[in-house]
């Protein structure tokens, strides 16, 4: 474990500053321990001001049990065997992938489909940053599209939870829950934490940031919104936040470059089978909770400026920043006043 005064995330870009210790109350110095751990395909960072290493190791096996069965990437996960029987049966799955999966039908609906938990034959087909190299063709595309569809999606809840059970109907269809597992894994930590009695944290998995508590000072914590522009270290702006999560998301993140000499990242349109271009360079959410700003950040980014905030506007509290590719950022009512503009490269849309 280590003391941070500056935390780098190493997915969307999420900068916590000026982490240091204190002495509430004239008490001993309490100090922000981090520790470490790989688990859902990116580095999680864990930290707590006065933090024991029975709280970090906990943390990591509840994440790394979360990850084993959700993760597309473990033969034997429960989400794997899930699609693995596509067109043949129910399989009976956890309570935790039962919520997650759940929770990813009431974003897929809330987003009219933008945003599909059962968007996995494009995400295997395309393979982004899994390996992928290769731009698939038009037809392979086509066909792909017509297995997503969210609405096909069938539950079978039963009166105990270890028989909730999932199946999807289409032989080919495929849940790819990497839009919100991260955000889940995260509430998941969170809850564990608090409930450890820790009033005082931060947890970072990857771009996915959720605070619990301020800072044991009192303040809230600082965080930068990377630049999507620049490499890893340069932000834009910081917006200051207490008990909330920040989410971003960004065509900077994992992407191939194609024959043609451009750039195909990894957010794909539902209806086209191909990344959206819609001018929108990153999307970062706040929220109460870590889930649905990671569902929110793809929804928005996916939606384009106009009817991505529009809808996050209809909602209790959430906030969006929206970076376009011209510099220009749109924010929600709600981060007006807690939004601080550092790079002046960059302008606040009117």
């Amino acid at each position: 474990m280590n003391k941070k005064q500056i935390i780098r995330a190493f997915g969307g870009i999420i900068f916590i500053l000026a982490a240091a210790p204190v002495f509430p109350g004239g008490a001993k110095e309490l100090t922000l321990e981090s520790a470490n751990f790989f688990a859902l395909g990116t580095t999680c960072t864990v930290s707590i001001y006065g933090g024991t290493d029975e709280q970090f190791t906990a943390v990591e096996n509840l994440i790394l049990d979360i990850e084993n069965r959700m993760s597309v990437n473990i033969k034997d996960s429960e989400i794997s065997l899930v699609n693995a029987a596509a067109g043949q049966n129910f399989v009976k799955v956890s309570s935790d992938v039962y919520k997650v999966i759940t929770a990813g039908i009431r974003f897929s609906e809330l987003s009219g489909g933008t945003f599909d938990i059962s968007i996995g034959p494009l995400v295997q087909l395309w393979d982004i940053g899994g390996g992928g190299d290769r731009i698939p063709a038009d037809e392979d595309i086509a066909a792909a599209v017509t297995l997503v569809d969210y609405t096909r999606v069938k539950f079978n809840p039963q009166t105990k939870e270890s028989e909730e059970s999932i199946f999807l109907p289409v032989n080919g269809m495929a849940l790819e829950p990497g839009g919100i597992a991260k955000g889940y894994a995260a509430d998941a930590a969170a809850e564990y934490l608090t409930g450890d009695d820790v009033e005082s944290a931060l947890i970072n998995f990857g771009g996915n940031v959720l605070t619990i508590g301020s800072k044991a000072d009192g303040s809230n914590w600082r965080i930068g919104i990377q630049n999507p522009d620049s490499s890893r270290g340069d932000y834009i702006g910081i917006v200051s936040v207490a008990g909330k999560a920040v989410v971003t998301s960004g065509k900077y993140e994992r992407f191939l470059i194609g024959a043609d000499g451009r750039r195909y990242h990894h957010i794909l349109n539902t209806e086209d089978g191909y990344p959206v271009e819609n001018g929108i360079a990153q999307v970062s959410i706040i929220s109460t909770d870590s889930m649905t700003a990671d569902a929110m950040s793809t929804t928005v980014f996916s939606l384009g400026t106009e009817e991505g905030l529009g809808l996050v506007e209809s909602m209790d509290g959430v906030e969006a920043i929206v970076v376009l590719e011209s510099g220009d950022i749109h924010l929600t009512t709600g981060l007006e006043d807690n939004f601080k503009l550092t790079d002046s490269s960059f302008s606040l849309a009117e």
